[in-house]
């Protein structure tokens, strides 16, 4: 694209002529320029730049998710007082009508970390070109949000798509040993981002999917469990969610195809773009698999299954329990980012580039 002059114009620059903070490897034009207006990069999301791509296959499916938690959230409340009605018609006598929405507020937190972490990754593309401090925090904040993706993912395949038999097995270790992951992963990416400068060497993608990976095999562990014991009873969204990550996490990690063919990827078919698509429809398939879960297994188990009040309360319970973790991660997060940040002003205050 022929570079236009004017403070106010678009325009994108050669990676020669961008601070190394913000060059890809393999990427040979299509940079933005550094230090506009927030309003600058703001309007980029509309004109033609090597991160544009990033932002869209984010931003669309953070819109679709949202119609689509909408619309959750609604039928969930209306399951919920059609459950209260049957209740005071004595006709919904076995199992309480919270089971129905308290029991599902899990499965909607979980819905509000995929949002975050959709919108944030896509904000974070948009923006992280106004200023180097600003480069870092977008990219924190990215790692923060996946980290409670992945821990809320984690919980939600243990309270919904878990059998019995493995729920009250590891009902004392499994969320915490998730919560403990998801905190080194907030703390592992965002060490690695401000440790390691460009070219990036190895090591840092082995931060990344190392933590990444670590929490993902504790993730499926209900899953693969179901599957080993043939108990998915007809739920092939689990077998295509696993399959379509592990595909992302090849893009991700292998540079391909833009190290095949540099600077013809700048701008469409990178491999960080299609781990982008790679990423959101395993997403949504696991929502699509935790609310087929919930529907035919769950739910229908509960009904089916527990009777015993007390076994059923105690599988209630884990909310509270859900609850405490995802505060401390969230406040342990906080903690990282602000820790970052402060070390990587120093720095670049010190090589005097602020």
């Amino acid at each position: 694209m022929k570079k236009v002059k004017g403070e106010g114009a678009f325009e994108t620059l050669s990676r020669h002529e961008v601070p190394k903070e913000f060059q890809e490897e393999h990427v040979m034009m299509g940079f933005r320029p550094v230090n506009r207006p927030l309003s600058y990069y703001l309007c980029t999301m509309f004109t033609m730049h090597n991160e544009v791509v990033n932002v869209w296959t984010h931003l669309i499916p953070f819109a679709l998710m949202l119609k689509y938690f909408v619309s959750i959230v609604r039928e969930d409340s209306q399951t919920s007082s059609e459950a209260n009605n049957l209740e005071e018609m004595n006709t919904l006598t076995d199992v309480p009508s919270e089971l129905h929405h308290d029991n599902l507020r899990t499965f909607h937190l979980f819905m509000c970390t995929v949002l975050a972490y959709l919108f944030v990754s896509s904000a974070a593309h948009l923006m992280h070109s106004a200023s180097k401090t600003l480069h870092y925090l977008a990219f924190y904040c990215d790692f923060a949000t996946i980290a409670s993706y992945s821990f809320l993912s984690a919980v939600t395949f243990f309270v919904y798509s878990s059998t019995h038999t493995f729920y009250f097995t590891h009902r004392r270790i499994y969320i915490p040993v998730a919560c403990c992951l998801a905190l080194a992963i907030s703390y592992a990416c965002c060490y690695a981002k401000f440790k390691f400068t460009r070219p990036y060497p190895p090591v840092k993608k082995l931060y990344i999917c190392g933590t990444i990976g670590s929490l993902y095999l504790w993730n499926i562990y209900p899953v693969v469990n179901r599957m080993l014991s043939h108990d998915l009873q007809g739920n092939n969204y689990h077998y295509i969610h696993i399959c379509t990550f592990l595909a992302s996490v090849f893009f991700y990690s292998s540079g391909w195809p833009q190290k095949w063919f540099p600077g013809a990827c700048d701008n469409f078919f990178h491999g960080h773009q299609i781990f982008h698509v790679l990423i959101a429809i395993t997403t949504f398939y696991q929502v699509q698999s935790v609310r087929y879960d919930i529907s035919n297994y769950f739910l229908s188990e509960h009904s089916n299954g527990l009777r015993d009040a007390k076994r059923f309360n105690e599988r209630n319970d884990c909310w509270s329990e859900i609850c405490g973790m995802f505060v401390l991660h969230v406040f342990f997060t906080m903690f990282v980012i602000r820790h970052f940040y402060k070390r990587i002003q120093l720095v670049l205050l010190e090589r005097k580039v602020q």
